[in-house]
């Protein structure tokens, strides 16, 4: 079917717009030597925003090479808007329920008549406007919704990466927990180890002092010693004397004459 021959300029301007970027880039780059006739001296991927390649599209519409194109996405965004809004009646909902549930998701959000216009239903300029307006609500409520979510996730992702975090410092701090019980289990035992210690110190220490008690009365005892040795030895030396005056006299005894 030929969309654009029924147009205005401003209507194909707004469906060269809406196209998207990477669909036209690819176009292009898929077709080098029509792209080369309508930009000669340009390669695709020099294309670097929307509305370059919209003024492009737009000024080049006429070509057969573009017109093709543009044919070719209206002839595709109609015929899945009409099976949406059907499939959605089929559920039971109205005709007006069944667009504002997949116009504000289309090409057309932002011209809302010139979609009922490629599809050739006759409404008036009221409902439309009408019809718009809800569509309009509708799409910045759920773009403003689809940012909530996404913020949410990023959150919530966020919220995951701390709890794990949290997690991670928490087994941290239990093992770091049995490291400081073990540690003051060991300390317990090094006390109880310092106390033995203290003990057998004192023990030492009184045995020590013992030790040299019995020095000071083995010296005492020794001199004790020392001096009855002595007097025997006096004793021994006055016996020996005794004993030698003792022979002498004896001796001189003997020599008396007797009567």
């Amino acid at each position: 079917m030929n969309y654009l021959s029924q147009l205005t300029e401003n209507e194909v301007q707004y469906i060269c717009s809406v196209i998207p970027l990477h669909a036209s880039i690819y176009y292009f780059q898929k077709n080098p030597k029509e792209f080369a006739k309508i930009m000669p001296g340009f390669r695709a991927k020099s294309m670097k925003n929307q509305e370059q390649v919209c003024t492009l599209l737009l000024r080049c519409r006429n070509h057969y090479f573009i017109s093709s194109f543009l044919e070719e996405h209206i002839d595709n965004w109609i015929p899945q808007i009409q099976e949406h809004v059907a499939k959605i009646m089929d559920d039971g909902d109205s005709k007006e329920l069944a667009l504002l549930h997949t116009l504000p998701f289309s090409f057309f959000a932002d011209n809302i008549g010139l979609f009922f216009k490629l599809n050739n239903e006759k409404c008036s300029e009221e409902y439309i406007t009408l019809l718009s307006a809800a569509v309009n609500v509708i799409k910045r409520s759920s773009v403003q919704q689809n940012k909530l979510q996404k913020e949410s996730e990023l959150k919530e992702s966020e919220m995951g990466k701390l709890q794990s975090k949290l997690d991670s410092t928490e087994s941290d701090l239990n093992e770091e927990g049995v490291k400081l019980d073990q540690s003051h289990t060991k300390i317990k035992e090094l006390k109880c180890k310092l106390t033995d210690v203290d003990q057998l110190r004192s023990t030492i220490q009184n045995d020590e002092k013992m030790v040299m008690a019995l020095k000071s009365k083995i010296l005492l005892e020794e001199g004790t010693i020392n001096d009855l040795r002595n007097e025997v030895a006096e004793i021994k030396n006055t016996n020996q004397h005794l004993e030698t005056q003792i022979r002498s006299q004896s001796r001189k005894s003997s020599e008396l004459p007797r009567n």
